[in-house]
């Protein structure tokens, strides 16, 4: 058992990314024992839930690929000359 005197100099001698580590682990310990005094339905339920979460973070084979080939549709797309034009429809409307 440390005596809390020392327990107080190994507080202080730590530096910053050590306390982080340290507080890291003690929540997933918490975490683990938490789980552990789940009945074995919610645990399963959890895991459903963790599963989900993890397929949802990385792209699967299923997803769109995003962007496409430059100068893939070149030629094919034609826009006419007076496509900035206003419309005869809405002259109406601009007046």
């Amino acid at each position: 058992m440390i005596s809390t005197s020392r327990w107080r100099t190994c507080v202080h001698t730590w530096n910053e990314p050590s306390k982080a580590l340290y507080l890291r682990v003690m929540s997933t310990a918490d975490f683990f024992l938490k789980i552990k005094s789940m009945p074995a339905e919610l645990r399963k339920e959890l895991m459903d839930f963790l599963e989900f979460l993890l397929q949802r973070k990385k792209p699967g084979k299923g997803s769109p690929k995003r962007g496409g080939v430059p100068g893939l549709a070149k030629g094919r797309i034609v826009i006419a000359d007076d496509f900035d034009e206003p419309l005869e429809d809405f002259k109406p409307y601009m007046e």
